[in-house]
């Protein structure tokens, strides 16, 4: 059975036979013509066979069912075409080299196997012998030495032609079709790259868009590792494992996301040793080989199996937050394209790492706002409720007194005078009191004058208001170190601790210092009343109604700081707020500003400075 062929094959078969057709009539008609009484009648003989044989070929390139029939076809109408021809040319020998060499070498090439096309040439040459010998026939008899001597040397033209087309053929299928078979192997190979190249594409594409669209700090993780890969692995066999390592706010490095290695790796320290560490302070990325000689790689099983290292830096505004490092099985795995396009991987992974921060930076302190407000308002509801309202209840009282007096004993002037002073000494208490309470909101010098003017005219409402005695010491160098929001933040920490004392303490005198020291600023707040049970107030302080020490925690958290509380029954209370500071840099605008809890990672300090930038603008 013959090979399939494609349609341009076809094509050519049946043009090949058409030009066989028109030749032999061509040539038939030369012969004939030399003679008086020439007949060109069966001259159509010829076309209608030809025609027909044509038309199947034609007809073969639209009918792929035919496809399996084809070669033996070709093979039947080439005899038939070869017998046609040499009977309508009455055995001419001119005819018969035709019928013999051309369909006889045409069907060797047709049907490109050594085998079929031997019997193809051998199924023409049958033909042609037997219209000779038909042809030749005298009363039934045949002459073969006549036969032989007359057509000698055409039919030996014909077996040489014939015979050079099969070793042609031979030579072809031994040597040049195993070159062919080689590049249709390649163009096959490549076909499938192409089409891997693609899929890679259309994925990597796919997860570019998932990096840049999502907020999931996680998702951006597993995206860029994932993306990673896929622009990585060139061949199916090849193994491609990665991590993402993130710098945390103390500078130590940790595992935020990996695919290929073990849960037990993954809660690994990572040390800044080896290509981690080159790659991060040349700012670049770098390709190692062997995993298995880097001193932190090799600590890890996953990676000592990688002939090939590329580490890439996670970068942004000069600062680094962590590295991607990728592993092959493969040696010199990674090339310049693929390196540069990894980098620019390790570009949008940043910015959209410092974006998942920042916007989840911005729903804690919209959050926290939101709490702050609904705590100023409880603040406001409880303030106005214990004081000030009852002072007015009470100056409402008076003056009814006051006018039954008036009515009863309109003459005793000295008690109706007496009654109204206090009902104007009771308002005037109640003013001091609303006063109070709308300087505890936003106190006007801590906007315009600062931590220790606010803190003094505290002391003094203290005194004023309740006789509670307050004394404030601030060292003059505090200040300098804390914007207006940390300001406000410290203020309502010491307010709070101050009332706290005052409602409970029962102490003479409350203490209010601050100073610089070192890289820090230590508050402290301390009373001579009579103490408490801190591990017991700790214990039971679920059950009760007042929150005083988490806001006052709350508070020293959004300082970046911490709380210390010391107390003994009998012994009075201290509260120590340390704040910590930068001593090369002091803000040049204090304006209102948010700030958070400690960030886990230098993505989220960088993050939240950025927010408190666009906050305080």
């Amino acid at each position: 059975m013959g090979e399939k062929v494609s349609r341009w094959q076809d094509w050519s078969a049946a043009g090949t036979r058409l030009l066989y057709v028109m030749g032999a009539a061509l040539l038939i008609y030369l012969i004939r013509s030399e003679s008086p009484n020439a007949s060109f009648d069966d001259l159509l003989i010829l076309a209608g066979v030809g025609g027909v044989l044509v038309a199947f070929l034609v007809a073969s390139t639209w009918i792929p069912q035919t496809a399996e029939l084809t070669p033996y076809m070709i093979l039947a109408g080439d005899a038939v075409l070869a017998g046609v021809s040499v009977y309508v040319a009455e055995s001419a020998p001119l005819v018969v080299i035709l019928a013999i060499a051309y369909l006889g070498a045409a069907g060797f090439l047709r049907q490109n196997d050594v085998i079929l096309g031997s019997f193809h040439a051998g199924a023409v040459l049958v033909a042609v012998l037997g219209v000779l010998i038909y042809q030749l026939s005298n009363n039934n008899t045949v002459d073969l030495n006549a036969l032989l001597t007359e057509y000698d040397l055409f039919l030996l033209v014909g077996l040489v032609v014939v015979v050079g087309a099969g070793i042609w053929i031979y030579a072809y299928r031994q040597f040049g079709s195993a070159e062919a078979l080689q590049i249709a192997k390649i163009a096959k190979q490549r076909e499938r790259q192409l089409a891997e190249m693609r899929e890679r594409a259309r994925a990597i594409t796919t997860m570019t868009n998932e990096l840049t669209a999502t907020l999931n700090f996680d998702q951006i993780l597993i995206a860029a590792l994932g993306v990673g890969e896929l622009g990585l692995k060139q061949q199916s066999n090849q193994r491609i494992i990665s991590m993402a390592l993130l710098f945390r706010s103390d500078d130590s490095l940790y595992i935020a996301s990996s695919r290929g290695l073990t849960q037990n790796e993954e809660s690994r320290t990572v040390t800044l040793d080896g290509i981690i560490a080159q790659t991060l302070e040349e700012c670049v990325p770098l390709i190692g080989k062997h995993g298995s000689k880097d001193p932190v790689l090799g600590q890890f099983a996953s990676f000592k199996q990688m002939l090939s290292i590329l580490c890439i830096p996670l970068r942004a505004n000069y600062d680094n937050f962590g590295v991607l490092v990728y592993g092959s099985t493969e040696a010199d795995a990674f090339d310049e394209d693929q390196i540069d396009a990894l980098q620019a991987v390790g570009v949008q992974t940043t910015v959209a790492l410092q974006n998942s921060v920042l916007y989840s930076n911005l729903l804690t302190e919209k959050e926290r706002i939101i709490q702050m407000e609904e705590d100023a308002r409880k603040s406001l509801v409880r303030d106005l409720h214990d004081v000030p309202t009852q002072t007015i209840s009470a100056v409402a009282m008076h003056l009814r007194v006051a006018i039954r007096m008036l009515e009863r004993s309109p003459n005793d002037l000295k008690t109706i005078r007496s009654e109204l002073e206090t009902i104007e000494s009771m308002a005037l208490r109640a003013a001091e009191e609303i006063r109070h309470v709308l300087f505890k909101l936003r106190p006007l010098a801590l906007e315009t004058q600062g931590l220790t003017v606010a803190l003094e005219q505290l002391a003094e409402k203290m005194k004023s208001t309740y006789g509670q005695y307050m004394t404030v010491q601030i060292k003059p160098d505090v200040e300098q170190y804390l914007d207006d929001h940390k300001q406000g933040v410290l203020f309502y920490l010491i307010e709070e601790a101050v009332n706290n004392a005052r409602k409970h303490a029962q102490a003479e005198e409350i203490k209010v210092r601050a100073a610089r020291r070192d890289s820090t600023i230590v508050v402290r707040i301390s009373d001579n009343g009579k103490g408490f049970d801190l591990q017991g107030t700790k214990a039971s302080y679920d059950q009760r109604g007042s929150f005083g020490l988490v806001n006052m925690k709350e508070r020293a958290e959004l300082l970046e700081g911490t709380l210390k509380i010391n107390s003994e029954p009998g012994k009075g209370t201290s509260i120590d707020v340390i704040i910590p500071i930068d001593l090369d840099q002091i803000p040049e605008h204090n304006d209102a500003a948010s700030n958070h809890r400690l960030p886990i990672t230098k993505l989220a300090v960088s993050a939240r400075n950025n927010l408190s930038r666009q906050l305080r603008h």
